[in-house]
């Protein structure tokens, strides 16, 4: 055992901590901005609340997939790439059409706000 795994091991945790910590915050301001996008076009009640949850659900799955071709060392499935980049491309208009409200640089800091490609992949 060498003089720094302890440290290593605390070194891994913090930074698992801290990516899951600001993952979630990003997730959360994403599904806000998206939340209020559907209901100021017209949606409500369950509908407003499971539009946003389709997209991180498109992100989340084909992120996963493609985890999973890399760890048996299968190619990954086109189908895969395309919908995690259409995930990305949809949270990603959603977080700066919530923002442009606000004029360009709330459609700037909308799009940082809400994290786009960085929640899951």
């Amino acid at each position: 055992m060498t003089r720094w795994a302890g440290t290593d091991k605390a070194t891994k945790w913090s930074t698992a901590a801290a990516v899951i910590g600001v993952a979630a915050v990003a997730a959360v301001v994403s599904y806000e901005h998206a939340y209020a996008l559907v209901r100021a076009h017209g949606e409500t009640g369950w509908t407003a609340h499971l539009i946003p949850l389709t997209v991180d659900g498109l992100i989340w799955a084909s992120s996963m997939v493609m985890l999973d071709s890399a760890r048996r060392g299968v190619p990954m499935p086109p189908l895969a790439r395309w919908l995690l980049g259409l995930g990305i491309a949809a949270t990603l208009a959603a977080n700066v059409a919530h923002g442009f409200g606000h004029g360009p640089i709330g459609a700037a800091v909308g799009r940082v706000a809400g994290g786009g490609a960085g929640r899951f992949v």
